[in-house]
This record gives C-alpha cells, sequence and structure tokens, in this order.
C-alpha cells in the first residue's frame, strides 16, 4: 500500500502595500510644452519605488483648467511620462490615474496629479499719436506693437492677434495684421481713444489690452468772396463758377470733392447753385445788384465748412432784332405761304429763354410738321391762336432762324394780309416783348375757279314793254353796259355780254354788284323797260344774269308848214 501523503497545512498571504503618490511638477512653459519625469515617480510598492513592469498603469481622466478633457497633455500608458504640447493654453490641468500590482490585480491605489502651465508674460502699453495727426482724407498710424512685449520682448507681430475692442468714435477703424490701425478717410475732426486687445497666438487666454490715441484735423477750407457784376448775367441765365478762388488743404478742388449750399439769397428768389459751381438765375429775376452767401463743406468731413459772399449783376434781358420774309408776296386761298423768321442777338449778353412768338392772320392756319428750329423740325406750341417757340438762347452776336408754312383758309377774302413775329421774355414781371415786330405782307387775290362771281347778261328789244325777254324778243347789238369801276362791255351781234370775274363776293353774304346800261348807245327812238342801273347780289363762285330790256318808242308824224313859223 502506497505511504499516506501527510496533509499540507494552508498559510495566508499577506497583500503587498501600494501607494500612488501626487509628483511635484515645476510650472510647464505652455508655448513651448516639455515632458515632464513619470507620474510614477513617488509611487511605491511594499515601500520601495515601483517598477513600471511591477503595475498596470491606467490613465482615468486628463482635464484642463475648464474641467472638460483635454489633448495638449498625454501620459505614456507604460513609462508614466508626462507631455505637454507647445502650444498649450496656461493653466491647471490634472491627471487621475490608477496603479494596480500585476501579481496582486486587486490591489490598486489611485491618486490625482495636478500640472501647471504657465504662459509667457503678454504686456499692451497704452501709446499716444496725437503728434502725427490725420486729416480727413484718413490714414494708417504707426504700428500699435512698438512698445508691446511678449514674455519681456518685442515680438514678431505673427505671434500674436489683435482685435479693436472700441473704434471710439472712429467709425470703420480696421486693425492690420502689423499692427498697424486704418483710419478712414471722413472721420470727423476730433481726437480718438481706441481700445485693442493682443492675445498670444499659443496661448490663445494670455492676453492684454492697452489704448492709442488719436487726432483727425479738419481739413483747411477756405471759400473767398466773389464779385460777377462785371459781367452782368441776363435771367434765366448761369454765372461763372464761385470756386474758382476757393480752397481746400490750401489747393483748388475738385467739385466733387465739396457741397455747395446758398445760405441766403440776398433776394434773388429762386437762384440755385449747380454742383460745379455756378449760379442758375432765375427766369423771373429783376434786373439789378444782389449779394447772396453761400458755403462750401468738406465730402469727406461735413462738419468742415466755410462760407463767401457773390455779388452778382442781373442784366436786363437782351435786346433782338427780328426779320420776317415769306416766300411769295400774292397768292390764292388754298394755297400754301411758306415764312423764315430771324432773330438776331447783337448783344455782349446772352438772350437766354426767348419765346418767338408768330401771329398768323386770320384764317391762315399752320401746317403741322413744318415748324423748324435752327435746322431741327420743332413744333411750337399753341398759346391763343399764336404759335410759339419756347425757351430758345441765342448766343452773342449769334442767329435763331424758323421755318414755318401756313395753308390760307376757304374763308380768307381779298385783300393784304400781315403775319406779325416777335421775341418775348418773361424775365420780367409778366412777359416782356424784347424785339422789334417783324412782319411778312401777303396778298390773298381772287380765285378765278373758286371765288369770283361771274355776270352774263343781254339786251333785248322787249316789244311787249314786260322787262322779260320772250320768245321772238331778239337781242340788241352794239349797247354798251358799265360798272361803277369804269369797266365798259358792248354787246355783241346777239345782244350778249359777259362780265369775267366781276367780284368775289364776301364769304358767307355775298356782295351787292351794280350794272348800267348806257342810254346813248341805244338805237334812236329806244328806251329801257327794266330796271337801269340794275343791282345783283353776288354769290362767290356763282354765275349771275343781269338783263337789260328796251322797246322802240311809239313814233308821232308832225308835219309843219311855213304858216307854223313867224
Amino acid at each position: 500500500m502506497p505511504t499516506p501523503i501527510p496533509a499540507t497545512q494552508s498559510t495566508p498571504v499577506a497583500l503587498s502595500d501600494i501607494d500612488a503618490v501626487p509628483e511635484s511638477y515645476p510650472p510647464v512653459d505652455g508655448n513651448d510644452g516639455g515632458v515632464l519625469p513619470s507620474i510614477l515617480g513617488s509611487d511605491r510598492l511594499n515601500g520601495d519605488p515601483i517598477d513600471p513592469s511591477d503595475v498596470d498603469l491606467t490613465i482615468d481622466s486628463i482635464l484642463g483648467p475648464d474641467g472638460q478633457p483635454t489633448s495638449t497633455i498625454s501620459v505614456d500608458p507604460v513609462t508614466g511620462e508626462v507631455t505637454v504640447a507647445a502650444g498649450t493654453p496656461a493653466g491647471e490641468y490634472t491627471v487621475t490615474y490608477t496603479i494596480c500590482e500585476i501579481g496582486n490585480p486587486t490591489n490598486c491605489d489611485t491618486v490625482t496629479e495636478t500640472i501647471t502651465v504657465t504662459a509667457p508674460v503678454i504686456d499692451a502699453s497704452d501709446l499716444d499719436f496725437t503728434g502725427t495727426p490725420f486729416d480727413s482724407d484718413g490714414g494708417t498710424t504707426p504700428s500699435v506693437f512698438g512698445n508691446d512685449t511678449l514674455n519681456g520682448q518685442p515680438f514678431d507681430p505673427s505671434s500674436v492677434t489683435a482685435t479693436l475692442l472700441d473704434n471710439g468714435g472712429v467709425t470703420g477703424a480696421s486693425f492690420n495684421p502689423d499692427g498697424t490701425i486704418n483710419v478712414p478717410a471722413g472721420t470727423p475732426a476730433g481726437t480718438y481713444v481706441l481700445e485693442y486687445e493682443i492675445c498670444d497666438v499659443d496661448n490663445p487666454t494670455n492676453c492684454d489690452v492697452a489704448r492709442v490715441t488719436i487726432v483727425v484735423l479738419a481739413m483747411p477750407i477756405d471759400a473767398i468772396d466773389d464779385d460777377f457784376t462785371s459781367l452782368p448775367t441776363p435771367p434765366g441765365g448761369v454765372t461763372p463758377t464761385i470756386f474758382g478762388d476757393d480752397t481746400l488743404d490750401n489747393e483748388s478742388f475738385d467739385p466733387n470733392d465739396v457741397t455747395v449750399s446758398i445760405v441766403n439769397d440776398g433776394g434773388l428768389t429762386g437762384v440755385t447753385v449747380n454742383p460745379d459751381g455756378t449760379l442758375n438765375v432765375p427766369a423771373g429775376a429783376v434786373p439789378g445788384t444782389y449779394v447772396l452767401e453761400y458755403e462750401i463743406c468738406d465730402v469727406a468731413d461735413p462738419t468742415n465748412c466755410d462760407i463767401a459772399t457773390v455779388t452778382l449783376a442781373i442784366a436786363p434781358p437782351a435786346q433782338l432784332f427780328a426779320t420776317k420774309v415769306a416766300n411769295t408776296s400774292t397768292t390764292t386761298t388754298g394755297s400754301v405761304v411758306a415764312y423764315t423768321i430771324t432773330l438776331r442777338n447783337d448783344n455782349a449778353v446772352p438772350a437766354v429763354g426767348v419765346d418767338i412768338v408768330d401771329t398768323p392772320p386770320l384764317g391762315f392756319r399752320f401746317i403741322e410738321g413744318s415748324g423748324v428750329l435752327n435746322g431741327v423740325p420743332t413744333e411750337p406750341v399753341f398759346e391763343g391762336g399764336n404759335l410759339v417757340w419756347t425757351d430758345v438762347d441765342i448766343a452773342p452776336g449769334e442767329t435763331a432762324t424758323v421755318n414755318l408754312s401756313l395753308v390760307v383758309g376757304s374763308g380768307v377774302t381779298e385783300g393784304d394780309f400781315a403775319n406779325i413775329t416777335f421775341a418775348e421774355s418773361d424775365a420780367l414781371a409778366g412777359n416782356l416783348v424784347i424785339s422789334n415786330l417783324a412782319e411778312a405782307v401777303v396778298r390773298i387775290k381772287a380765285d378765278e375757279i373758286f371765288d369770283c362771281s361771274e355776270i352774263i347778261g343781254k339786251v333785248f328789244k322787249d316789244i311787249d314793254g314786260d322787262g322779260y325777254q320772250d320768245q321772238g324778243e331778239p337781242g340788241l347789238p352794239g349797247v354798251r353796259v358799265s360798272t361803277v369801276k369804269g369797266l365798259l362791255i358792248t354787246t355783241d351781234e346777239y345782244g350778249r355780254y359777259h362780265i369775267a370775274c366781276a367780284a368775289t363776293p364776301r364769304e358767307g353774304i355775298g356782295s351787292n354788284f351794280i350794272v348800267k346800261l348806257d342810254e346813248r348807245t341805244l338805237p334812236d327812238g329806244y328806251r329801257v323797260t327794266t330796271e337801269n342801273p340794275r343791282v345783283v347780289r353776288l354769290t362767290s363762285g356763282k354765275l349771275t344774269s343781269i338783263d337789260f330790256g328796251v322797246s322802240e318808242a311809239r313814233r308821232v308824224r308832225v308835219d309843219l308848214t311855213s304858216e307854223a313859223f313867224v
């Protein structure tokens, strides 16, 4: 039988003593970063320094100053070395870890390490740039980084970020990467204090604030008094520019660099100023001398202004010489008459805003499309039966020419018809005639086809004495009739006569016409049996008959003997 093996008595095994102890690390420069000794350096196992191979290292958390996990600090899971990345923001970081004995996995300890990360000292210094003032054109300051330091040293501008916290009233001011500040053009004159902040690029929370003071001066602006009385301006005219002697920054300026306004019209109501500095004299200005005040302001600095006066002489409207001709001196109804009007300015001042007025004779009608002004088709305005070409400007020594055509209406009778033209200006109260009255006279003669009245007639033997020509009553040749104008007509072999275009009767009512038979031309023993003279009413374009009846008187034979005479 085998020999029994004695029972072995069990002996309890004592656990090793493991102790995780926080390290005391010196502050780390967050800009440069670095590697710190193992976090296991002060830890003990049974009172002896720990060999990393004897324990399992577990990193429980790495938290930043804000209590949130961070990746800028890391721990080697084997050696326990701590690495602080370059650019780690300044602050207190905590690393919590646990170590467990490999031989006794339940033998563990946990501890929290504190790692302090520092940033270089950043210092932004206040600056005063008032010694180099700006004007309203704006500009750029020197760099505000001149006295600023990072860790006690001047820095490369790329190592910081700069922010304008308060523009101090300089609207539109901005930072450049080199630390200069842009002052916009148009910044009003004054002293401004701007506030800026610089931050370490590597440690964005490492910042400092400073102020910079600048001065913006008003650009010198000078408005000089003007006297234009030697150059009288007519009503409705334009003066020379008032900017001639004015300066901005001691130099003449582009009109776009200033704004201009009339601050006192001096009684010249309605005067306006153009952007180029010329003044518009109102058309209704009364001739005389006026003193106005105007103001110019720097566009870049609207509060920078100056005031000056301008003295104007308003001249009476220029007097013009008018002529008018027609293309014909005689015509008939229904015909077209072409007229040419000229207005010449022999004055030293321009005639501005002139109205050329044409007054067609009654019954003459304007032909649409016939109006031409200075070679350009221009229709007139119809005002009270007149034709008006408005707002015509005539320079000194120049001429304005108007062409037009009128048609003679059917109701126009014979006679002379004057077409009158003149120039007019509303520069003074009411419309003022500023030229002579030019006229062209056209004589309207009768139209043989449409206007004249023809007269035909007969002198006949009125055998029965009733005043009417009956059948068998022949005409009497060689008898003379006459008109009140002295026209004599002799009857033909049949006793007939004819008066061509005897008269042009008045339109609508006609005209009376008289014909008288010359009884001295009748054969002996004949007398007139009808009225003599005869009066008839003629109608335009109509044929009218005037007959005269004559009869032979009864003959009586008287025989005389010698006894009848003593």
